[in-house]
């Protein structure tokens, strides 16, 4: 048989000296890439800083760093803080702030964020304090805003001063998502208590809020970074105030909020278990319990144990009425 068609002898240490080779610069390869990347990253940081300096806005990332090598991207800061001088000197401060991407999917963060969060503004006495003990947050951001964010807290608490009310929550959630031209936005507090007397309200019960609404045209609002719903449009699909699953009030319908701050519309009250939301409102609202009590009695009710009542509530220039009770006026947004 000739020698040239005899197999050659397997050179194992060639094979493992290229691959060894190879494996090197995949590694080289890989950080240079993921240094460059993290450059941009901090470089875009950086850039978001500068634009909202030049709205106005001072936004501090102490000692901003770029970490989560080799799989992740992360910008974390040893503090944070937002200064709006345009707001009436609104100046709120934070923690540590942590975020991390995967390197397969750079585009939806997670972040998280060390209490207390701290806001001042010269128009309040004292300034309001948030703490916590897990605040996080995820988002997909997408050009020119994010298409999706969320916010879970728990164990949340607000307060200010020994005398104002406190408001504490085992667990708040918060989403908004761009939809068209519209903003969707939805909530949820769990187990939410109320300490020390606001306005009229009393001895009230841990209660479970939640609500989802679509603010028309929001994406323009959230584009101008305007904090206010002046001028607006509102769908609320729901706003929930609840005892229990299966007792509480329940409120849809349009609203509009005119230039002034002031809202009109008209909202459909249900309300779960009659007796029971009767027994809170005569603790939160002793004032008109009586009234509100007599206006239900008179509408239809299925007579089960959970029935229900459906009225409307009308809201005109903030002045709120249900039927010809008069409930009192909101504030201008």
């Amino acid at each position: 048989m000739s020698s040239d068609n005899a197999k050659k002898p397997y050179n194992a240490k060639r094979r493992i000296q290229f691959l060894s080779a190879f494996s090197v610069f995949l590694i080289v390869a890989a950080t240079a890439g993921w240094y460059f990347v993290a450059g941009k990253i901090d470089e875009a940081a950086g850039k978001l800083i500068s634009v909202q300096a030049a709205k106005g806005n001072v936004v501090e990332c102490d000692n901003r760093i770029v970490r989560g090598y080799p799989f992740r991207f992360g910008v974390f800061c040893d503090a944070v803080s937002y200064n709006d001088d345009k707001n009436n000197a609104l100046i709120i401060k934070a923690g540590a702030f942590r975020s991390a991407a995967q390197f397969y999917d750079p585009r939806k963060i997670i972040g998280e964020l060390d209490g207390p969060l701290v806001i001042e503004q010269p128009s309040m006495a004292q300034d309001i304090k948030v703490s916590w003990s897990s605040m996080r947050s995820s988002f997909v951001a997408t050009n020119p805003l994010p298409q999706h964010v969320s916010i879970v807290g728990k164990d949340v608490r607000i307060e200010q001063s020994d005398d104002a009310p406190r408001i504490a929550a085992i667990g708040l959630e918060s989403h908004m998502r761009i939809n068209g031209n519209d903003l969707d936005l939805a909530g949820r507090a769990q187990e939410l208590s109320i300490k020390n007397t606001i306005a009229q309200i009393e001895n009230l019960p841990p209660l479970g809020l939640d609500f989802d609404a679509t603010v028309k045209d929001g994406a323009a609002l959230l584009a101008s970074n305007s904090l206010q719903l002046r001028g607006t449009d509102l769908d609320v699909r729901r706003i929930g105030v609840l005892l229990s699953d299966d007792q509480g009030l329940l409120l849809s319908g349009p609203l509009k909020v005119d230039n002034q701050g002031l809202i009109d519309g008209e909202l459909t009250l249900r309300i779960i278990d009659v007796d029971a939301v009767s027994n809170l409102i005569g603790k939160a609202l002793p004032n008109i319990a009586p009234m509100l009590s007599a206006f239900a009695a008179g509408q239809p009710r299925s007579g089960e144990k959970n029935d229900e009542v459906e009225m409307t509530l009308s809201i005109t220039k903030s002045q709120i009425r249900l039927g010809f009770i008069p409930l009192g006026k909101l504030k201008p947004l």
